[in-house]
């Protein structure tokens, strides 16, 4: 996995900023298609998630896994409440359905 994705994943938003400043590529994802902002938001990782949101300009709440799932799936499926809630606020598909 790549540092950028390890960071988010781990909810070290400080790397996080870091690496991207250091110009890590912000549109890796890993082996099971988990871009970033999927990766912090499947570990409750909200200051990561906030922080990715305020930087990227060309994210899409629609990315999906190798399973379907969006952002948001990964966010209900661990019941993340404040980002279920921040990713809904940003227009995610409430409707969306995985594989």
């Amino acid at each position: 996995m790549r540092p950028l994705l390890m960071a988010a994943w781990h909810g070290n938003r400080d790397a996080v900023e870091l690496l991207i400043n250091s110009g890590a590529k912000v549109t890796a994802v890993n082996k099971k298609q988990y871009g970033v902002i999927m990766c912090a938001a499947r570990n409750n990782r909200v200051d990561v998630v906030e922080y990715l949101i305020s930087k990227l300009d060309n994210f899409d709440l629609e990315d999906v896994d190798f399973e379907g799932n969006t952002s948001l799936h990964q966010a209900s499926l661990g019941g993340h409440y404040q980002i279920v809630k921040k990713l809904l606020g940003l227009g995610a598909n409430p409707n969306a359905v995985n594989k």
